[in-house]
């Protein structure tokens, strides 16, 4: 009962309480807030961690457009690549560049304050410049997970890395099957579908480019 009365005070000034260091699939955040109980997710992003781990090797270069927590570039990085992040978010492009220093990686990840293309939502406030999708730099894997952007910066690339990795969210206007047919329109494969355990509706496809393309 005590917990009952509580817990909307907690949670009406939740959000005004500092952060501190959680776990998140093993990267080091700061994604829980002070008195949260919860402050581990060994499965958060699970899916998309999984392309990283079988697609990335030393000497690397990933581009990740939607930077969020920063797990995807420490993942990355621990694994020996250099990451260029894009994140439009005021408040999670702060949030990269912590879980970088946090996971002792930040000299292998770059972090740009920049939206990539027009559409897509951002989370919280945003003074971001905005970046063509046709200005992304080469790299061996382009990661896209990015609210909503993922078709018009398909639509737009003009890099073909190796691997894409994309997250289809349908409530953003991004159905799995539009994804599948740009990708494969641009020469790749679809080597891998899975579907993202916190979110039943988003599907993690990762395309692999046709070595005739």
């Amino acid at each position: 009962m005590f917990e009952d009365i509580l817990r909307p005070v907690y949670d009406r000034f939740r959000t005004l309480l500092p952060r501190k260091e959680s776990n998140c699939n093993g990267v080091k955040t700061r994604r829980a807030y002070l008195f949260d109980r919860t402050t581990e997710w060994p499965d958060y992003e699970e899916e998309l961690l999984e392309t990283l781990r079988t697609h990335v090797s030393p000497g690397d270069s990933v581009v990740i457009v939607g930077g969020g927590w920063g797990v995807s570039a420490v993942t990355a990085a621990e694994r020996g690549a250099t990451a260029t992040v894009y994140e439009p978010s005021n408040e999670q492009v702060k949030r990269v560049r912590e879980a970088a220093a946090l996971n002792d990686v930040a000299e292998s990840i770059t972090v740009r304050h920049a939206k990539v293309g027009e559409t897509g939502e951002v989370w919280g406030e945003s003074s971001a410049s905005v970046v063509s999708p046709s200005d992304l730099p080469e790299c061996d894997l382009l990661e896209l997970d990015c609210e909503g952007a993922e078709l018009e910066i398909l639509r737009a690339i003009t890099i073909r890395p190796p691997v894409i990795a994309v997250e289809c969210h349908p409530s953003h206007g991004v159905p799995e099957e539009d994804v599948r047919a740009v990708l494969t329109d641009l020469g790749y494969e679809i080597t891998n579908r899975a579907r993202e355990t916190q979110s039943d509706s988003v599907v993690i496809l990762t395309g692999e480019l046709d070595s005739g393309s």
